[in-house]
């Protein structure tokens, strides 16, 4: 294959109208967040082949696919400015997000290209043509589904997107009918499950630290070198970071005594000047000229001076920059916004502060035109009003339109539009203070929020703040972190054991849970010493059923509790797994909870026999009932 470079331009999303596209064939489109899709080879029947099936063959963002240029497609020209007025049109007015209508173009690009391949040349001009493609193309998306090589639901979504965009583009619905559908299977649908509260802390403790520390470093003109106060779980001695107005702005403590090639003059443990021995000692090689050693030492002596005298000292705009960075975090913490949201989110200097509820505050301001919003958390406003105070700081009557920008190269430049990776770089430049710290995305600190919300107040709430509409929190967001699982399936179960108590029995020293009462929570102690699997804990639902802390009394609402928990778990069991993983993790519960039934029995039979004909029935324990809704609703069971 004879592939070549052609000619290429770049117009920016929207193409003004008043544009004549002569060449539609060199046309490459950029999206406002950067990325580009090249539009105009698809005048060609011989193009590079695509890499990747979703977001097309890596290429720099302003150079052309490889095409064979004998194989232009004369007639494709003008379908190709008809596609380029028609995306431009659908940028303005559609409403969509740019990474939705990126997505979309990258998907039909796909098509076409495949179109291409199975003789379908004038997909774009002739609509009976184009049903009869779509048709071909969804027998194609269904033998990779049968091969595993796509999910369904990755079938589904490419086949809606190109049947909508055609039925856009021809303006005529009826493309639509007749086509088979591929279904949307829900159950395959992957769940954004809240990361472990451990890592959570970690994260946030480290970010708030940076922010308030940095924040207080710029804006309060605190001098160098400065005490930046880490989190106790660093092991950082005295908890202190010490920083100064130099390139390496700080050195990992455990790194500080180790030889380099700058910066010898700062002592990254005790926050002073080295001494001239301790500067001979750092270098990488002898020198065996200590007026060189002096002269590092006075010119750092003079940064100090300089960086402590200005208030906009260069270092002190890039260490502004790197608290925007740590403040970037906590907002995705506490708002539940996306990265794209974020990323886009334009900003006006008059903004208001109003009260949502008790313990929320919506921010509003005006930008472009438009009414904007978001809700955060009461305590957390000191901390936004802080970073609005540094955003003026860092901009210095710079104009930007975006809440969160970048200054470009240690915070010099002039304010552009954060990136899509930017989420990456900021973890990469904590994890020189942590290197265990985890990675969590947008969509994680997303789950996150909306599972403290559904717990900490409502379904309404929720999804409020993280601005969805209640199905969506419920299908999406509310998976909640293993760690909380096994911790709220140990108090639903807490600490099972075969105590079963009389109803006269005393209850005042007894803890309420959703399937009986716990003795004491918190001090788990095995029934049998030799079991070696079932090792009792009041987090682990395993460890929970074989502790002798459990309490449950034989009365009708403790009996139906642990009835209904039964029906709860045999209903959702299979949402865990292949029937190997369901027997692994379901039968020492059901099995436990058995026994419990059977010893209940010997009190007081007839009630129990009661309770579990009801609970067959619907007749669940209130929580137990919730917990069934919310399944149902998720459509995780029937």
């Amino acid at each position: 294959m004879n592939l070549e470079r052609r000619t290429v331009q770049v117009y920016n999303l929207p193409v003004d109208s008043d544009i004549s596209l002569l060449k539609p064939e060199q046309v490459i489109l950029r999206f406002p967040h950067g990325k580009t899709i090249d539009i105009g080879s698809l005048c060609y029947l011989i193009r590079q082949p695509i890499a990747k099936s979703h977001l097309g063959a890596r290429r720099n963002s302003k150079s052309g696919r490889l095409v064979q240029i004998s194989s232009i497609y004369e007639q494709r020209k003008q379908d190709i400015r008809l596609l380029i007025s028609h995306i431009s049109e659908y940028f303005l007015h559609s409403g969509k997000r740019v990474e939705t209508i990126k997505d979309m173009v990258s998907r039909l690009v796909v098509f076409i290209y495949w179109a291409d391949q199975n003789g379908f040349f004038d997909v774009l001009n002739k609509k009976q043509l184009a049903k009869n493609a779509i048709i071909q193309y969804t027998h194609y998306l269904k033998e990779r589904v049968s091969r595993n090589e796509i999910n369904v639901n990755s079938g589904a979504r490419q086949q809606n997107t190109i049947i909508q965009f055609l039925c856009d583009f021809f303006e005529d619905e009826e493309l639509k009918f007749g086509i088979f559908l591929i279904r949307v299977n829900s159950r395959l649908k992957k769940h954004t499950q809240s990361p472990c509260e451990n890592v959570q802390g970690r994260i946030l403790s480290l970010c708030e630290n940076i922010f308030d520390g940095l924040t207080s470093l710029v804006l309060e003109h605190k001098q160098y070198p400065y005490k930046l106060v880490m989190p106790d779980h660093l092991n950082f001695t005295e908890n202190i970071l010490w920083i100064f107005p130099v390139e390496s702005w700080f050195i990992h403590p455990s790194k500080a005594l180790r030889k380099r090639h700058s910066c010898l003059a700062y002592n990254y443990l005790t926050g002073t000047l080295n001494t001239l021995e301790q500067i001979a000692e750092l270098r990488l090689r002898p020198n065996t000229n200590i007026s060189k050693d002096y002269s590092i030492l006075k010119q750092a002596e003079h940064n100090l001076i300089a960086a402590n005298k200005n208030y906009r000292h260069n270092q002190r705009m890039h260490v502004g920059t790197i608290a925007v960075n740590a403040f970037i975090i906590l907002f995705f913490s506490q708002t539940g916004m996306n990265l794209s949201q974020a990323l886009n989110l334009s900003w006006g200097k008059d903004y208001e502060i109003s009260s949502s509820n008790q313990s929320f505050r919506i921010v509003k301001w005006r930008a472009g035109g438009k009414e904007c919003s978001f809700e955060v958390p009461l305590e957390f406003m000191p901390r936004f009003k802080k970073f609005i105070a540094l955003r003026e700081y860092l901009l210095n009557e710079q104009e930007c339109e975006y809440l969160f920008f970048t200054l470009g190269e240690r915070g010099l430049g002039a304010p552009r539009q954060l990136k899509s990776g930017t989420l990456h770089g900021i973890y990469l430049s904590l994890r020189r203070i942590d290197p265990y710290l985890q990675m969590v995305q947008s969509r994680e600190w997303r789950a996150a929020k909306s599972d403290w919300l559904v717990r900490n107040t409502d379904l309404a709430t929720a999804a409020s703040v993280l601005q969805n509409t209640e199905k969506t929190v419920l299908s999406s967001y509310i998976a909640g972190s293993e760690s909380s699982h096994w911790e709220e399936l140990s108090s639903f179960l807490h600490n099972m054991s075969n105590v079963v108590l009389s109803t006269k029995n005393d209850q005042k020293n007894l803890l309420k849970s959703a399937t009986g009462q716990c003795s004491s929570f918190g001090n788990p102690l095995a029934l049998n010493n030799e079991d070696s699997i079932n090792k009792p804990n009041c987090i682990d639902p395993e460890g929970c059923l074989f502790c002798d802390k459990y309490r449950i009394h034989v009365d009708e609402t403790d009996i139906r509790k642990l009835i209904s928990c039964r029906y709860c778990i045999e209903k959702t069991a299979h949402i865990i797994g292949s029937l190997e993983e369901q027997r692994a993790t379901l039968r020492p519960i059901l099995s436990r909870i058995d026994l419990i039934l059977d010893k209940l029995k010997e009190y007081n039979e007839q009630l129990v026999t009661k309770i579990l004909l009801e609970v067959e029935e619907g007749e669940l324990d209130d929580y137990w009932a919730r917990k069934l809704e919310m399944f149902m609703e998720l459509e995780w069971i029937t």
